[in-house]
């Protein structure tokens, strides 16, 4: 029910049930998991904070479900608190064995971030849409398989607010895209898999070049 009433984006709604259920159970794990889910998918000021607690509630309640750690790492990887994110991701894969991807999510953000650059993570596609929103990236990669919106259909709306952002689309049902959606989506790259993680590492760099090139290009530019 709560699951269903997040995907209605009703905030003030939302909030009212979650506050019904409170006041006959003011310490089910799942209701402060669900407090956070609100925080986070809400976003208004001071909510990043305000997720945070009432995950770390959930978890201290002793019956938050393991996506609570999931969002949590999100969350903390989102404000730059590394370490801690890298906890709860790791707690949550511990709990999710059968977690997809888990181990190229966990071996590509240590990389990454070992290369250099700061990694924001999103669920689904409409958090990776307010994300984008939210501050300036120097690259999207999105995989097809995301809940809610396929990753063709973000790209198509990454590619609609910025026309220069690097786009990589990766994806494992190549056979299955239509050529219509790769030239919606405007990718600079579709990635199959499987990949390596130096592919992912080699994208990264090229995205960096291209940057540096630009840069170097509207410096000229700019002096005439």
């Amino acid at each position: 029910m709560l699951r269903d009433e997040l995907r209605l984006r009703r905030p003030a709604a939302t909030q009212l049930l979650l506050d019904r259920l409170s006041a006959t159970d003011s310490v089910s794990g799942e209701i402060q998991f669900f407090q956070g889910e609100l925080f986070r998918l809400r976003a208004e000021s001071g909510d990043e904070a305000r997720a945070i607690a009432a995950y770390e509630k959930a978890i201290g309640a002793g019956d938050a479900p393991a996506e609570t750690y999931r969002s949590l790492g999100l969350v903390l990887m989102n404000a730059r608190e590394r370490s801690r994110a890298r906890a709860a991701l790791d707690r949550y894969l511990e709990l999710r064995p059968d977690a997809p991807d888990r181990e190229m999510i966990r071996e590509d953000v240590k990389r990454l971030e070992r290369e250099g650059c700061e990694v924001s993570l999103a669920p689904d596609g409409r958090e990776a849409l307010r994300l984008f929103g939210s501050r300036e990236f120097d690259a999207v990669f999105t995989d097809v398989g995301l809940p809610g919106m396929s990753g063709w259909e973000l790209a198509r709306f990454i590619r609609e607010r910025d026309e220069h952002i690097a786009l990589a689309v990766i994806t494992g049902w190549g056979d299955t895209v239509s050529p219509e959606e790769q030239t919606a989506a405007q990718a600079d790259w579709v990635v199959p898999k499987p990949f390596s993680v130096d592919r992912i590492v080699a994208l990264v760099q090229e995205v960096s070049q291209r940057k540096s090139e630009h840069s170097l290009y509207a410096e000229r530019g700019a002096t005439g």
